[in-house]
């Protein structure tokens, strides 16, 4: 065999390693995404989580009627952005 012979083999064993490196990248990215997800069907389940959604909707709800309020009373010029000191 001549070095020319040799150069091709060595680039083609090069990039099928580069292949399969991206090959299971891609493979160890997406299982590791779909794990993180896992979960998600079963927490409707547990009656602590419907709980603590529940009392997070009344308290986004009650926020939401307070910031409304306030952005009532600056639109009618009832309360200002001016600091007093």
């Amino acid at each position: 065999m001549t070095e020319t012979q040799k150069v091709p083999t060595h680039a083609t064993t090069e990039t099928v390693k580069r292949f399969l490196i991206n090959v299971f990248a891609v493979i160890f990215i997406f299982i590791g995404i779909t794990a993180s997800f896992f979960h998600r069907p079963f927490s409707d389940k547990n009656p602590e989580i419907k709980k603590i959604d529940h009392e997070r909707a009344l308290l986004k709800k009650s926020w939401n009627l307070i910031e409304h309020g306030h952005d009532s009373l600056l639109k009618y010029n009832l309360i200002s952005k001016k600091r007093i000191l």
